[in-house]
């Protein structure tokens, strides 16, 4: 197998794609988990989004902190036990796609880091399009 696809699996299980060298500073971002992990893992560097020379973490570890942070709350609607009965329309609970979950749940940014929000949201794989907020 070549290293192209085996990189591939790996994104697919892992359920996201890495970014390359890609960092976010603590001011780039308005979630207090979010500049509370930054501060934790940072180093000393450029920020890819407001060029400042701070410390920065890379953006790969942030974007699994966002995956797993949304995975403690939210699963695979498929995971849940969650009917689907396409006589009845579908799922039969309340579920929203991985995009509305980070669009009203996922980190917030500043707006002159503004793009920040597309990496954390166009690494996501579709292999976990629909997810069910637990109880």
């Amino acid at each position: 197998m070549g290293g192209v696809k085996r990189m591939m699996e790996e994104d697919m299980e892992r359920g996201f794609s890495r970014v390359e060298d890609t960092f976010v500073c603590l001011r780039c971002v308005e979630d207090d988990g979010l500049k509370a992990f930054i501060k934790d893992n940072s180093v000393r560097g450029i920020c890819s989004y407001c060029d400042g020379s701070r410390r920065v973490a890379d953006m790969n570890d942030v974007i699994e902190h966002v995956f797993n942070s949304l995975s403690i709350e939210w699963g695979e609607a498929t995971n849940e036990g969650l009917a689907y009965e396409t006589r009845e329309g579908g799922w039969q609970g309340r579920v929203c796609g991985t995009w509305e979950l980070l669009y009203y749940h996922g980190p917030s940014v500043r707006k002159k880091c503004s793009t920040l929000s597309p990496d954390p949201y166009t690494t996501w794989h579709g292999a976990r399009e629909i997810r069910i907020r637990y109880p």
